[in-house]
């Protein structure tokens, strides 16, 4: 009896253990916020939210005198004339070191940094932001936050990797990377995130997932869970970028001439969302489909269900026939490593018929649109010009079963002038509102206190905020509803 439990107890431990070497302790990464800081003063769209308003504050009043340093503006000429952008700062910090007290890139590595900046603007930058570096005290000023950065590491710990099930990357891609798979915490990266891997010189790698904050608690800290999207989920796919790019490169020949075929059916939308080039789509189809993979070997294929169309719509035409591939893998011992699967992969790729399966979706898109769910219309009727100022809800009718995709969807609404909505939290620097569904999912209210008297309104539900529950489609089309209060009496 004592046998046993001592082998139950060790084999217990043993995951522990397990999951605790893969990956490093999530930190808040000094190389990360010193170029997240640079490119929020050179006006980088991305740097530029206030999505944690209590550091962002900090920020803008500890640099406001070095907005003029040549490095700034410097930055600044970089971003208009190559469109450097999340990926050209995130990369630099990860590729360099900071030791005693001078930033100088990390001789152990073989990533050229070149394939992302051009080659003359590197000693110059460096230059620059060994300078920056120094006149500010950015090292000062990273330590003076160390509460919000402990907080920051505390919450996504405990809200992020302690939900991750990290055996399964070992179970799924039957590797590991020598070292252990680095967690960064962006503060100043926004809801932007990336996923990178640093080669070094004696052989090993290491993978990098970079994930921003767009949410914060009652007292302004960061928070990661209960926001737009499961970070989690985002982590995953971060840290699959690692496992699938390296395998990607090494067939890119074979790969790229059919991706490029997939990339200009849809290259529209890919470039709205800021995959411009056939080898980014390549690495974002992998890395969701094995996103979608973890939620399949996790139990939560609700979330395949519902976020596949989404993802299919968004370009990545052949995801069900990439995913049916990595079943086929997942039951296939016989081969030793995700790596030596790819050939199988190359050959589906090379074998489809991009046209065809783009024509398919779009025939089966008119389908569902004809099938979608309707807004029939609200409590308010549109165009009224007599709306009583003191109604405190406005409800939204259904003609299907409906629910919200996100817990925040007031903030989606846009309003003209600006609903004075009953507060349940803040999102970002938005304001969450108290809303509920009825019992049978076909009306949504949220609550107000108040309208002007004598005021026109005119309100924005953006279609895609509402979803059949029993299909998944998102409702058939926008909804905007105008109307003007009465005058006061």
């Amino acid at each position: 009896m004592k046998k046993t439990f001592l082998i139950i107890f060790l084999s217990i431990n043993s995951f522990a253990f397990f999951a605790q070497e893969i990956y490093e302790k999530p930190v808040v990464d000094e190389r990360v916020e010193l170029m997240g800081v640079v490119f929020r003063l050179a006006g980088a769209w991305e740097y530029a939210e206030n999505t944690i308003p209590l550091y962002d504050n900090k920020i803008d009043r500890y640099f406001e005198k070095y907005k003029n340093h040549l490095l700034v503006e410097y930055t600044n000429t970089l971003l208009n004339k190559y469109k450097f952008s999340l990926g050209s700062a995130v990369y630099f910090a990860i590729v360099s070191e900071i030791k005693n007290g001078k930033i100088s890139f990390n001789k152990n590595i073989n990533n050229e940094i070149n394939l992302i900046w051009t080659q003359d603007s590197i000693p110059k930058y460096l230059k620059l932001l060994n300078d920056f570096y120094k006149k500010t005290k950015f090292h000062n000023f990273f330590i003076k936050n160390e509460t919000i950065r402990n907080i920051a590491e505390q919450n996504f710990t405990n809200e992020v990797t302690n939900e991750i099930d990290f055996k399964w990357f070992n179970n799924f891609f039957r590797f590991l990377p020598e070292k252990k798979i680095q967690i960064i915490i962006s503060l100043k990266g926004g809801m932007h995130n990336f996923g990178t891997t640093l080669a070094y010189k004696d052989g090993s790698e290491e993978f990098y997932a970079i994930i921003g904050c767009g949410s914060v608690d009652e007292n302004g800290f960061p928070i990661f869970k209960g926001g737009l999207g499961d970070l989690s989920r985002t982590l995953v796919h971060e840290i699959c970028h690692s496992f699938c790019n390296p395998s990607i490169c090494e067939h890119q020949d074979e790969l790229l001439p059919q991706a490029t075929v997939f990339y200009q059916l849809n290259e529209a939308k890919l470039n709205e969302a800021f995959y411009r080039s056939p080898w980014a789509f390549l690495c974002e189809i992998f890395a969701i489909a094995c996103a979608f993979q973890y939620d399949k070997d996790n139990n939560n294929n609700d979330n395949v269900e519902l976020n596949m169309p989404n993802q299919i719509n968004a370009g990545y035409l052949w995801l069900p026939q990439l995913l049916e591939a990595f079943e086929k893998y997942k039951n296939d011992t016989t081969y030793k490593t995700f790596k030596d699967f790819m050939p199988e992969i190359v050959k589906l790729q090379n074998s489809l018929n991009p046209q065809k399966i783009h024509d398919e979706i779009e025939n089966n898109k008119q389908a569902i649109l004809n099938n979608s769910p309707t807004i029939t219309g609200t409590n308010i009727p549109n165009n009224c010009d007599t709306v009583d100022y003191n109604i405190d809800h406005i409800t939204l009718y259904f003609d299907k079963q409906m629910y919200t995709e996100f817990d925040k969807a007031t903030i989606n609404i846009f309003s003209t002038p600006i609903l004075n909505l009953v507060e349940v939290g803040k999102w970002r620097d938005k304001i969450i509102g108290k809303d509920k569904w009825n019992e049978g999912g076909t009306e949504w209210t949220f609550y107000i206190r108040g309208l002007e008297p004598d005021t026109q309104y005119r309100i924005f539900f953006p279609k895609d905020v509402f979803i059949d529950v029993k299909n998944y489609y998102s409702a058939k089309d926008n909804y905007t509803l105008i109307f003007k209060t009465r005058p006061k009496q």
